[in-house]
């Protein structure tokens, strides 16, 4: 074997925030308070009852069958996770408040459901706001999840999240709501790692071991990294286990 050398390889990784350990913005977005314990398991949501599931309210239009809080094991199309869920119906809203601050990016995540019953009719789209975002979901049978990035242009420590059916008169249309949730989007992360990129010049055909050690001592501890066989007269490989070291040394051994 001629000649071996290191030279450094870097990394960089740009990730963005991590919203599973985020806080929710939306207070109650599992709808799982106040809860009730008594038969019928629903409550319609009018008139003195609109403000009844806690940090929300309901606005009906009168028309049709209104917007109700409802429970398992009674109705699981309106509850995704949890004991409790809401059935919002043709021309209803739900809505609630939330802070936000200024330039700052959210992202909204929510769970809707569509019933496929032989008298359900398929429902208008979904009308969703937060602050400054406002989208429409489409009605997809059964559980799905939605997902939307938003920024905020000012400070409000009461900005408004809506749903809104926007379906006209009739029964039997509507949307099953769950697990609603703004959290906050942390900047990107940046980080830079390096690692050793070991070239080997050898002999084609001819078989190499690689050892590394953490120090050069009397009682060098050599540890095997890499054996290879030369289909060329130069090799590199990167040594991805260096970044737990703080330093390495490298020797190669021709077998054969």
């Amino acid at each position: 074997m001629r000649r071996q050398g290191t030279k450094a390889l870097v990394f960089i990784f740009l990730t963005g925030g991590v919203l599973s350990h985020a806080q929710n913005l939306v207070q109650n977005g599992d709808f799982e308070a106040p809860g009730f314990s008594t038969p019928p398991y629903y409550r319609y949501l009018t008139g003195t009852n609109s403000n009844s599931v806690t940090a929300w309210t309901v606005i009906d239009d009168g028309v049709g069958e209104p917007a109700y809080y409802s429970k398992l094991p009674d109705y699981p199309d309106h509850t995704h996770h949890g004991l409790y869920g809401f059935a919002l119906n043709q021309g209803s809203r739900i809505r609630t408040d939330f802070p936000t601050f200024t330039n700052a990016r959210y992202q909204l995540s929510f769970w809707t459901h569509v019933s496929d019953c032989s008298n359900c009719l398929l429902p208008k789209p979904l009308q969703v706001k937060a602050a400054g975002l406002t989208v429409s979901v489409p009605p997809l049978i059964g559980w799905h999840s939605w997902t939307f990035e938003f920024d905020s242009k000012e400070s409000n420590p009461s900005a408004t999240l809506e749903f809104f059916e926007q379906s006209g008169a009739g029964d039997f249309t509507g949307y099953g709501l769950d697990d609603v949730a703004i959290a906050k989007v942390g900047p990107p992360r940046l980080s830079v790692e390096t690692y050793p990129i070991l070239r080997l010049d050898g002999i084609v055909g001819g078989s190499y071991r690689v050892e590394a050690t953490e120090a050069l001592t009397g009682s060098n501890q050599w540890k095997l990294i890499s054996e290879i066989v030369f289909n060329r007269v130069s090799y590199e490989f990167i040594d991805l286990e260096a970044r737990q070291s703080p330093g390495r040394f490298y020797r190669a051994i021709q077998l054969r």
